[in-house]
């Protein structure tokens, strides 16, 4: 099998941990990211499980509307809603190495002890996908750590949640967690305008280990 070639989103940007290593070795490496990891594939779980209670449980206005009682968000609010209480339970768990974003230039979590840790978190209500948006794949000469006009760098840690369409699900909930590394140019073009996504019929999803699962 080929190996990974490198991929470098600025000149300065860190090597991938799957340079030179065989695609079929990639799950390893993801493993052994897993493992140094500041926070167990457990935990990442039960934060990502809490924050989606969370969100169940939050009641909208004054006449206390809810998910599935009264208030179907889209997939786009309801994501951005989980986003942010996942990072606030990480913080919530570790607030010496854990917090949310505070900045455009920041990933959604950010690590304290070491901020190569720091995470992006990418949302979908398909079974199986994930997307990230436009400019993901664009690539930018950097005016500062995190790129132009303080623009986040793309590579690094992602946790990719899938959760059903509260839109078209009565009792919606997580479908499938997801723990990996990607380069800049993992991320390529796919389907209707502006959006992107791991190409499909790209090994680069091979870099993703599975942390949950529902079962069917």
């Amino acid at each position: 099998m080929p190996s990974s070639q490198p991929h470098r989103e600025f000149p300065d940007a860190p090597a991938s941990p799957y340079d030179g290593v065989d695609v079929d070795g990639w799950l390893a490496v993801t493993s052994a990211l897993l493992a140094s990891f500041p926070t167990s594939g457990s935990e990442i779980v039960a934060s990502v499980q809490a924050s989606w209670d969370d969100l169940a449980a939050t009641q909208l206005g004054r006449h206390g509307l809810r998910i599935g009682a009264g208030w179907q968000p889209s997939p786009q609010v309801t994501g951005e809603l989980l986003r942010t209480l996942i990072a606030s339970n990480f913080a919530r768990l570790s607030p010496e190495t854990w917090r949310a974003a505070i900045k455009k230039s920041e990933k959604d979590i950010v690590c304290l002890t070491d901020g190569t840790f720091s995470i992006d978190i990418k949302t979908s209500t398909d079974a199986n996908e994930f997307f990230s948006e436009k400019g993901y794949a664009e690539r930018r000469a950097p005016s500062s750590k995190y790129g132009p006009s303080g623009a986040k760098r793309r590579s690094g840690y992602y946790l990719v949640v899938n959760f059903d369409n509260p839109q078209t699900i009565a009792d919606p909930g997580i479908g499938m967690i997801r723990f990996g590394w990607l380069a800049h140019d993992d991320f390529g073009k796919r389907g209707g305008p502006g959006a992107r996504d791991i190409e499909e019929d790209s090994s680069a999803r091979r870099k993703f280990t599975q942390l949950f699962v529902r079962n069917s």
